[in-house]
């Protein structure tokens, strides 16, 4: 038997078992009919996979997405062609009126017939308001030819040398045509320290202009343009503004603003003036102030007007509060006459440099102290400082003038040309009541 076959020792037995191990192991031959069965197989698979998903994909869509809306018709207007506003015509009342019979026709009719009144029908309200902003619309348009914008400009270099232009702009009127030069009022912070100054006018024509004169207390300033360098259509085109009486101005006064009051040039607001009462004290004077319910801007400049044309007030930086300092608010034109005459004559103003408070009848009788100016401030190193006047004098006497308030006290001012002396008579609080003194000031100028 095999497995008691004797082995001459262990390695010979192993060989024995493990003969098989050495046969060798052939691959099977591929066949060309073979590759062709089975890539057709495959080709075969992809087809019917592809099949049933197109199928699965056609049914079950739309249970997943909903239909597409058709397409809508595009959005368009109607283009509107540029015309004049007309008036609009009331559609909702029958403008036709039958008119009277004649006494002819009575006769043909009969005596029975009845005679039909004329009727007058009114306009809508919408008309009537339409035709009143076209009104003022024109107002402001015709005013609109003194406005100019006054532009300074500052050409700087840096390092490469490398020039560029910095400007500053502000709003102007034409106050008066004289001597063959047209003055004009503006802010003096748009032409402060600049190289020079352009004038642009109504019509988009431009000049260069002249300093003539500034006021520090109010930041207005007179400029000047010569009427020889203006071509003849800027000259047919531009007027001088009409300068009303703004004491005639009341609250709830309808006015408009011109000029830039929004922050840029050729705007318009429509308003109403909301008080006058107000003041701001200013050295050695004291405005009123014009506050409205237009919406201004920080930067704003120009003019305010009543319904006439006419110029009532001046817009003023200066004059705005913090709680003022969206609203349009301006100066009176009527107190500021006497500096644009000085300012357009190139006439030093005097200043002596205190700031002052009128004292009323109701202010005298409830506190005992006399009418007068009460000083609430001074400049200093002005001549009411050195001169040795003190907040809380009363000035009662302008030299031998007696002074109530402080428009009497600015008129009196107005009179003295700077370094002329003036003797203030003031009134000051001691232990023993209100004592009398007299002060010699050296006016200077402003």
């Amino acid at each position: 038997m095999d497995e008691y076959k004797n082995y001459k020792n262990d390695e010979e037995k192993i060989e024995d078992e493990y003969r098989f191990v050495k046969q060798v192991i052939k691959k099977k031959s591929k066949r060309p009919k073979d590759v062709l069965i089975r890539l057709a197989c495959i080709v075969g698979g992809a087809i019917l996979f592809g099949v049933v998903a197109a199928f699965v994909f056609v049914r079950f869509l739309p249970v997943f997405q909903p239909e597409k809306e058709a397409a809508a018709d595009p959005i368009e207007f109607e283009e509107d062609t540029p015309q004049e506003v007309q008036p609009a015509k009331n559609k909702n009342i029958d403008a036709t009126v039958t008119p009277s019979p004649t006494p002819e026709a009575d006769s043909e009719v009969g005596e029975d017939s009845v005679t039909v009144p004329e009727v007058t029908v009114p306009e809508s309200p919408i008309t009537e308001y339409t035709k009143m902003y076209d009104e003022m619309k024109m107002v402001a348009q015709n005013a609109m030819r003194a406005v100019v914008t006054v532009t300074g400009i500052t050409t700087t270099e840096d390092w490469f040398q490398v020039h560029s232009e910095s400007t500053k702009q502000s709003s102007g009127v034409i106050v008066a045509n004289s001597n063959g030069d047209l003055y004009i009022l503006t802010e003096y912070s748009a032409v402060e320290s600049v190289e020079r100054v352009v004038i642009t006018f109504n019509n988009g024509a431009i000049a260069d202009g002249r300093y003539q004169m500034h006021d520090p207390n109010t930041g207005l300033t007179v400029l000047k343009v010569a009427v020889d360098d203006l071509e003849t259509e800027t000259k047919a085109n531009m007027a001088v503004a009409k300068l009303g009486n703004s004491f005639t101005v009341s609250q709830g006064e309808a006015v408009i603003a011109i000029g830039s009051p929004m922050g840029y040039s050729s705007s318009v607001v429509y308003g109403q003036i909301t008080s006058t009462t107000n003041t701001l004290s200013l050295y050695d004077k004291q405005y009123h102030i014009f506050t409205t319910n237009m919406l201004g801007n920080e930067e704003g400049s120009g003019i305010i007007i009543n319904l006439k044309g006419e110029v009532v007030s001046v817009m003023s930086q200066g004059a705005r509060t913090e709680d003022l300092k969206n609203i349009i608010v301006g100066l009176p034109i009527s107190q500021l006459k006497p500096l644009i005459e000085n300012l357009s004559n190139g006439k030093p103003v005097a200043s002596i440099g205190i700031k002052g408070q009128n004292v009323t009848d109701e202010v005298a009788n409830q506190t005992g102290m006399p009418k007068g100016v009460y000083v609430t401030s001074m400049k200093s190193d002005s001549p009411a400082f050195v001169s040795g006047i003190k907040n809380g004098d009363i000035i009662v006497k302008y030299n031998d003038i007696s002074v109530e308030n402080m428009v009497q006290y600015a008129e009196c001012l107005s009179d003295t040309n700077p370094g002329a002396i003036a003797e203030l008579t003031v009134m000051r609080m001691s232990s023993e009541g209100y004592r009398e003194f007299t002060f010699k000031v050296v006016t200077e100028t402003r």
